[in-house]
Order: structure tokens, then C-alpha cells, then sequence
């Protein structure tokens, strides 16, 4: 029977739990508890009131000994807690009944006895669990609740300036590279010449996604995800949005380039990427905006892939299977769906959000100007692909709204969002961004980046340190003129899309070809909606093309073909040739339009 009644424990628990969360970790008494599910595996934090006992502490259970919380504590086997200021790992829980509470100094005790509590829960201290103090909000630990103090976090951070996202940075890694020697054999033998503390990222080795797969069962922090197991779980279609072992949710890259990636990805992951975007909406939406939005059914459309275990619809999936009121205006469209079909359904649907990858809202936009789609959202979100700038105007004008990107991968999450002047800016209080060249030297601004390094500094699971992600990135010199102190980048295309020509002549070198350069000529082509680029052999280009409606095909595709064949003239490469393909652009398993495909990616 609990001490106080259950009835006052529900109440705290939607109320002053919610307040006291954010205050326990800091008050003398008090601390933030955080245990893991037995069914669902997932962590909770609970604030109790906490005391020290010989090597270890005690907790007082005021809501006696079978609350979920104190049975979550003795199956796992131990917790950990965050008081005044620091986190604690405790193990080897035992309950213990003292009616006359002699273990309590005589203040508490007398409140206990007021309180009629027998029972207390004690723990040790594990073997290297006694934390490091830490400053107040740099380090957030994962909890369901994080979103709300994700975004207050980095609300203030931006408001203190860019040593105080630098600070943050810096803590994080630290942390992260901690974590990662300590649970993950794969960095503990990678990092184990390095010292005891890390906060500098170029200190780390590089990794990349082909060591990662490779070592998937040294990568991982927790022992019940294997690669074998994963496997088998995004293999089953039907388990889409699931979460593995009960906790964790697992995506999947396409593999355009090689190499397929499998992620599993933890709540903390997910908390930080949800509070992020709620600091990006009000950056993209005006109160008027919100105003205009109170009118209309909150309708949101995403336009992704479907049919495997990728990001958005895992996520999407897994979001309203278990939030299914909070999501009920969330609706997921088939990339691969036929567009006749897609703009009836989207029709129906009328969205007020309508997000997507690049290229299907470049389809999407010239139904709109035709007359067949006629949406009238408030913002149109890109992700996934660049969007060239004749093109982002393009979308403003034939929907009408506001239209953004975000730009990041399933490893890194959210790693930059755009502004009105057409320039990503880096949300780099969460993940580290580094531009490299080929021998992963650091770049400066204002040259175009062979590669880009990515820490994702949430993520703990499957952690992600210095991983070559593979794209090609500028990083603007000099302040962007929205104002945004954060630095503003742009995307040239992927380092795997790169295509390679030998030179003219016996000379035995060759000659690279950026995708952006060919890409820029087509996209001013007047009557070019979409177009892809086949290296067929090593001095032969296939050109795939989507035309816009009412165009001439004959003469969009010739002037489609004398614009690649002036670029390859102007490099000196007149030596390969380039014929049209009858085959339109093809999509990728992850419903992306590759827009160059080299000879060494088929």
C-alpha cells in the first residue's frame, strides 16, 4: 500500500512532475532519476527525493515500493540520476523497510513519519559512475520530455551569441567521445592513444559508412542490437515504424552510392531533431502566418519514400502509431506514385505544409502552374535534394508560399536550414560540420569542399564521429545579408557524382567534371524539367530528360545536348560524346533522382 495515496501521485505526475524535472536535478535534497522501461525499453525520468548513503545514496519511496519507477530500477539492475549538477551512475538497487526511519537526519524524519513512509531504495555508486560536473543545460540526457528543452537550449545559446553554440559544441563532443570509449569497442580501440578528454573534433579519426557496416556489432553501445538482428528487422516490411528491442528506430539509406547504410537511432536522437524544428518554424513562419493558419484544416503532406525502412516514413510511421492524435493531420505520400495520381490525391488532401524531396516538388510546381494541382499551402519544405535558385523562385511563384530546405542525412539528422537569401545556414550547436579536401585537410571559405566530415552530437546508440559523408559543400567567406550569425554553406552536389574523363590524347591523366557545372547549364535550358546524366562509358554521356508540358521535345533536347557538349568543349574534352537516351529520368530505390550517374556508381 503506498504511503501516499496513488491518486496524488497521478496528479504530480501531470503537474508539478513536469516542473520539478527541471528543477530536481539542481536542488539540495532532490534529483533527476532516469530509468528504462521493463516492456518497452524506452527511458523516463522521474524527480525523487535523494540522499547519501555510505558509498552509494538512498532514495525515499513516498509513493511506496511498487510504483513503476522502483520496479524499472530492481529488473535493470541499476539507473542513473542527475543531483545538483551532476550525473551518477548507481547500481545493485535494494529495497529496505525501517519503519522507525533511522537512517534520516531528524528534520526528515519527522516528515517522513508525517508522510508515513517505511521504505527507501538504495544504491551504489558504479565502479567510474561518478559524473562530471557540468554547467547547467550543456549536456542534455535522453528523456522523452527533451524536445521542449532542446529548443529552449538552443533558443538562448543563439541568443548569447556564437561562443555560447561553440561552448555547447565543445561539452558535447567531450561527452560523446566519453561515451562512445566507454560502451563501443570499435572507438575504444580507435581512440585509445587519444587523451582522457576530447573536445576537439579534428583530433578524431575519420570514418565512413562502408567501417561502419563493416563493424556494425563493435559500432553499437548496446549489446542487444546486432547487425544480424537488425538485418532481419528491416528486412520485414510489416515493421516499418516499429522500434527495435522496443526502443530503438531503424532506418535505412538507399545506397545510390555503393553502399547500403542500416542506423539505428535512439530517442535522444529524435527529442533533439523534434525540438530543432521548433526552433526553425518560427523562423520560417511569420505571426501572421500562424494567424492565417487558424482558419484552415492543419493538413501536412510529405511526399517521401515508402516501401522500406527509410527515415521519414519509419519516423512518420512510428509517430502516429503512437501519437496517432497529436499526428492525425500527418499524411504520407508514395514518392513513386504516378503524378496524375499524386496531384488528385494532394487535391483532396489540401495540405497547409507540403514537404518533399527537390525534384518531385519541381514536378509538383508545374502542375500547380498548369492549372491541374491547385494547393494553396503556407510553406513548401525541400529536403533531400538541392534546389537550384531559378527553381526555389519558380516554387514561390507557382504555389504561392514560402519555400525553405533543410539540408542532413539519416547519420547526422538536421544539419542546416535556409533563409530568404538561398544560403543553408549550420545548426552546428547539435552536429559538427567540416568541410576537407581529399586528404581530409580542413578547407577554407570560399572553396568548394571535396568532402564534408559530420559529428552528430545526439545520437548514442550508433555514434557518428568525423563521417564522410560524401558531399561537396562551399562555405559562404563573409556574413550572410539575412543576418543569421550562423554560418551559411551551399551544396554542390556529392564527391561520388563527380565525373572522370581521360584526357585527350595518350597522355594517360585525366580530367574531372563537377555535376554542378553541367547541372547549372541545364537548368537554365528553357523547357528542361528534369534531367539526368548517364556516364555510359569512359568518354560517353546518355542525357535523360523530363520535359515541361506544351515544350517542343525535339528542341529541348537539342539545346539540352549543345549545352553539355560546349561545357565538355570549353574543358578540353570534345573527345566524348553525348546522345540522348529514349528512357526518362530513372528514381532511386529511396525515390531520388540522381541528376549525374558516373561509370564507376552503375
Amino acid at each position: 500500500m503506498s504511503p501516499i495515496p496513488l491518486w496524488v501521485g497521478r496528479l504530480n505526475k501531470r503537474a508539478l512532475n513536469r516542473v520539478m524535472r527541471f528543477a530536481a536535478p539542481h536542488l539540495p535534497g532532490f534529483a533527476l532519476l532516469v530509468h528504462r522501461g521493463r516492456r518497452s525499453g524506452r527511458e523516463y525520468a522521474v524527480p525523487v527525493n535523494i540522499f547519501r548513503h555510505d558509498a552509494g545514496y538512498r532514495i525515499a519511496l513516498t509513493y511506496g515500493r511498487r510504483t513503476d519507477w522502483v520496479r524499472n530500477v530492481l529488473a535493470a539492475g541499476g539507473c542513473r540520476v542527475r543531483t545538483r549538477g551532476r550525473w551518477v551512475e548507481l547500481t545493485n538497487p535494494r529495497l529496505v523497510h525501517d519503519p522507525g526511519r533511522t537512517w534520516a537526519p531528524p528534520v526528515v524524519r519527522q516528515i517522513l513519519g508525517l508522510t508515513r513512509t517505511p521504505d527507501s531504495l538504495v544504491l551504489d555508486v558504479a565502479a567510474g559512475g561518478r559524473g562530471m560536473r557540468v554547467r547547467r543545460a550543456a549536456v542534455l540526457r535522453g528523456r522523452r520530455d527533451d524536445p521542449a528543452r532542446v529548443w529552449w537550449d538552443a533558443r538562448r545559446a543563439h541568443r548569447q551569441g556564437r561562443e555560447a553554440v561553440q561552448e555547447r559544441q565543445r561539452a558535447r563532443l567531450a561527452e560523446l567521445v566519453r561515451y562512445a570509449r566507454r560502451h563501443s569497442a570499435y572507438y575504444r580501440e580507435r581512440y585509445q592513444d587519444l587523451p582522457e578528454r576530447v573536445d576537439d573534433v579534428t583530433s578524431l579519426p575519420v570514418t565512413n559508412k562502408r567501417d561502419l557496416m563493416a563493424r556494425f556489432d563493435e559500432v553499437v553501445t548496446d549489446p542487444a542490437v546486432t547487425r544480424e538482428s537488425v538485418q532481419a528487422f528491416v528486412e520485414d516490411p510489416d515493421r516499418i515504424g516499429e522500434r527495435f528491442a522496443g526502443r530503438y528506430l531503424v532506418a535505412t539509406t538507399a545506397g545510390t552510392t555503393g553502399h547500403r547504410g542500416i542506423f539505428v537511432l535512439d530517442d535522444r536522437y529524435w527529442s533533439v531533431m523534434s525540438g530543432l524544428m521548433g526552433v526553425l518554424a518560427p523562423r520560417w513562419l511569420s505571426w501572421r502566418d500562424l494567424v492565417r493558419m487558424l482558419g484552415r484544416r492543419r493538413h501536412v503532406a510529405g511526399v517521401v519514400a515508402t516501401g522500406g525502412h527509410f527515415l521519414s516514413i519509419s519516423a512518420a510511421t512510428r509517430e502516429k502509431r503512437e501519437k496517432p492524435r497529436r499526428h492525425r493531420s500527418l499524411r504520407v505520400f508514395p514518392v513513386h506514385t504516378p503524378v496524375p495520381r499524386l496531384v488528385r490525391q494532394l487535391n483532396g488532401f489540401d495540405p497547409i505544409l507540403l514537404g518533399g524531396y527537390a525534384s518531385v516538388l519541381r514536378l509538383l510546381a508545374t502542375e500547380q502552374a498548369a492549372g491541374r494541382l491547385h494547393l494553396r499551402p503556407m510553406l513548401v519544405l525541400s529536403t533531400a535534394e538541392d534546389l537550384p535558385p531559378a527553381e526555389h523562385t519558380r516554387l514561390q511563384r507557382a504555389f504561392g508560399a514560402k519555400v525553405r530546405e533543410v539540408y542532413g542525412c539519416t547519420e547526422s539528422g538536421y544539419v542546416a536550414y535556409s533563409c530568404a537569401e538561398g544560403w543553408l545556414h549550420l545548426l552546428d550547436d547539435w552536429v559538427i560540420v567540416e568541410p576537407v579536401d581529399a586528404d581530409h585537410r580542413p578547407v577554407p571559405p570560399g572553396v568548394v569542399s571535396h568532402t564534408v566530415l559530420m559529428t552528430n552530437l545526439a545520437t548514442r546508440v550508433q555514434p557518428i564521429l568525423r563521417y564522410d559523408v560524401g558531399d561537396r559543400v562551399l562555405v559562404r567567406p563573409d556574413p550572410c545579408a539575412c543576418g543569421d550569425p550562423a554560418p551559411a554553406l551551399r551544396v554542390h552536389g556529392r564527391s561520388a557524382d563527380v565525373l572522370t574523363f581521360p584526357a585527350a590524347g595518350a597522355t594517360g591523366a585525366s580530367v574531372t567534371v563537377s555535376p554542378l557545372a553541367l547541372g547549372a547549364v541545364l537548368d537554365g535550358t528553357p523547357g528542361v524539367e528534369l534531367f539526368q546524366i548517364v556516364q555510359a562509358t569512359p568518354t560517353s554521356l546518355r542525357l535523360r530528360l523530363h520535359q515541361a508540358g506544351g515544350a517542343d521535345p525535339d528542341a529541348v533536347r537539342a539545346a539540352a545536348l549543345a549545352g553539355i557538349r560546349a561545357v565538355l568543349t570549353d574543358l578540353g574534352l570534345s573527345h566524348v560524346t553525348v546522345e540522348p537516351d529514349p528512357d526518362p529520368p530513372e528514381q532511386s530505390a529511396g525515390g531520388k533522382y540522381r541528376t549525374v550517374i558516373p561509370l564507376v556508381a552503375r
